[in-house]
Order: C-alpha cells, then structure tokens, then sequence
C-alpha cells in the first residue's frame, strides 16, 4: 500500500508540475504579446521620434486606422505633438527605433526624456 502512495503522490506531482509549467509559459507568452502589441515595445512614440527611449504603461494610446498599430505615449501632451504629423512622426519614429532596437537588446540603459 505504501508502493501505491509513493506512486499516486508521483503522479500528482508530475501533473501538478506540468500544469505550473503550462500556466507560466502562457502568462509570459501573454507578457510578451502585450509588448509586441505596441509599436517601438510600448516605449512613448513621441519621444521614439526625438531618439528617446521612454518606457510606458502604454495607458495613453493611439491607433493607426489604416495600418491598425497601436503607439503608446508617455503622456497627452506627446501624443498632441505625435498627431500635428502623425506619417512623418512615425518615419521618424521608425528610423529611431531601427538604430535603438540593436542597443535596447543589449541591455544597456536607455536615453530618458
């Protein structure tokens, strides 16, 4: 009877780990959906156009109707100055990111706006 315990317990554990497993590689895939969601890893777009990298909690939003990109925004008064062009601020924006993109993948710091 102990032999059967040992094995049950076994079992259990093996599915208990299995499902821990599963559950975290679906939040980190769910973690690294929502920084592909955003364009530039939801730094603020405005400040990507100006060659900073701001980090955001992408709560200010704006979404390209024609391409359906999502940008994120530092605050509103950025956002403001994104929309005034907003094809030239992405232009802009991706040219930056292009050259940031290699050095953010290093890990060094980033600018700060």
């Amino acid at each position: 009877m102990a032999v059967e315990i040992i094995l049950f317990g076994e079992k259990y554990m093996k599915r208990l780990l299995g499902a821990f497993a599963v559950a975290t590689l679906m939040a980190a895939g769910s973690a690294m959906a929502a920084d592909t969601a955003h364009e530039y890893g939801g730094n603020c777009a405005w400040g990507m156009t100006l060659g900073k990298e701001v980090h955001t909690d992408c709560k200010i939003t704006w979404t390209d109707t024609t391409t359906h990109k999502n940008y994120c925004f530092a605050n509103e008064e950025n956002k403001k100055h994104f929309a005034q062009d907003t094809k030239g601020s992405i232009a802009k924006a991706n040219t930056e990111w292009t050259k940031h993109s290699g050095h953010a993948a290093t890990g060094h710091d980033s600018k700060r706006m």
